[in-house]
């Protein structure tokens, strides 16, 4: 009987002893230093993003998006510019105006309600000259100019 409550008080020292010691740590301190990507986001303020559905994005006047290879915007209002992407042998790669069928060059008012697919990861994407709504879905960055 004795042993049984030896047993029991070892068992109850050892879950209080835990919950004291987790209590005591803070997420990303020294001495819990596993933190998760969102939080590190978050303290270097990272606004580069990526979502699987449609967000709505409100950005004012100055500000570029460029989208990453598959990325997908709709202007919805105001007024932006396209940015395309010039090759190192002068060739101009446009973003692909899906609702058209053609290819925006750079400097191209962005016209509002169109589908937009920014084919690759490099410097394509639209810049707003008012501020604007735009729905994106996958991977961009926001830069101020």
């Amino acid at each position: 009987m004795k042993s049984k409550i030896f047993i029991a008080f070892g068992i109850m020292l050892c879950l209080g002893g835990t919950v004291l010691a987790a209590a005591g740590l803070e997420p990303g301190s020294s001495s819990d230093p596993l933190v998760t990507k969102s939080y590190v986001d978050s303290l270097l303020g990272a606004k580069e993003t990526s979502s699987s559905e449609y967000e709505i994005v409100q950005l004012a006047a100055g500000k570029t998006i460029l989208g990453h290879a598959g990325c997908e915007i709709i202007l919805r209002s105001g007024f932006a510019n396209i940015n395309s992407f010039t090759a190192a042998d002068g060739t101009e790669n446009g973003v692909q105006d899906i609702t058209d069928g053609v290819d925006l060059k750079n400097g191209v008012n962005c016209p509002i309600n169109h589908l937009l697919l920014i084919p690759r990861t490099d410097s394509r994407g639209i810049t707003t000259t008012t501020e604007v709504f735009v729905m994106i879905k996958g991977s961009y960055e926001i830069k101020n100019n």
